[in-house]
């Protein structure tokens, strides 16, 4: 199982996202995500992957379950 968090603040200026760089995927931004260690909440896991992957940390305000995988289907050129 995958969590991924939608990281942000709010400034003077408007919210401000994180969105991260990935070896894997070079040129593109994502959101920090990872795997659910065993034996590891949701929250937990969540919490861990946002600081691994762009050294914060922060609250929880709304959890959203996907029980349907969401398929990014890529256009063949």
């Amino acid at each position: 199982m995958k969590v991924g968090a939608i990281a942000y603040r709010k400034t003077p200026r408007g919210v401000e996202l994180c969105l991260i760089s990935s070896l894997r995927h070079k040129g593109k931004l994502t959101f920090p995500k990872g795997n659910v260690k065993e034996g590891e909440s949701l929250t937990k896991a969540v919490k861990r992957e946002l600081f691994e992957e762009a050294g914060l940390r922060g609250k929880i305000k709304n959890k959203k379950e996907v029980k349907k995988p969401v398929v990014n289907k890529k256009k063949k050129e």
